[in-house]
């Protein structure tokens, strides 16, 4: 059976919105995408939320692959999309910190389906790695990925999503 396409902006209460006409602010829509896959008229995307100094914040897209960098001493980034996919599928979330000091990092994702299937992890990195997370079948799943660090200096943390 075909799967109704949702999107191209959504979350689990409201799985059909357009894409925010203002990027710049904090959003709870986020983009649909097909599993990895680009859809015929959109390009795959999430949604991100990253430290810009202390004070500030800056939101915008990613594209799969795409690094996002963050210099901060209290620096974190957050990734969020939504899916939809006809089998599971594996989302690769790629890190790296360069440390000046002492510092405390923290790695953790959530997924929640419209079904109602559901599952997170927390972890304290080491300062580079690869976490596969394999994401169910869905109609319609989010997915929240989170990079964070809490330092005496200013750190370097990358990520991406592949």
């Amino acid at each position: 059976m075909a799967i109704l396409r949702a999107g191209p902006w959504g979350n689990l209460t409201n799985p059909h919105a357009d894409a925010p006409s203002d990027m710049s602010v904090e959003s709870d829509i986020f983009p649909v995408n097909c599993a990895k896959d680009n859809w015929p008229s959109q390009v795959w995307a999430a949604f991100y939320e990253r430290t810009v100094d202390s004070t500030s914040l800056e939101y915008g897209t990613a594209a799969l692959g795409e690094e996002l960098e963050v210099e901060s001493d209290l620096g974190r980034m957050n990734m969020q999309f939504c899916y939809q996919a006809t089998q599971e599928f594996d989302i690769d979330i790629n890190w790296l910190i360069i440390p000046t000091g002492v510092y405390l990092p923290d790695l953790s994702w959530l997924y929640n389906t419209i079904e109602g299937t559901t599952d997170s992890f927390f972890n304290t990195p080491a300062n580079t790695g690869t976490e596969t997370v394999t994401l169910p079948a869905s109609t319609f799943g989010v997915f929240n990925v989170r990079l964070g660090i809490w330092s005496s200096d200013i750190e370097t943390i990358r990520m991406s999503l592949s």
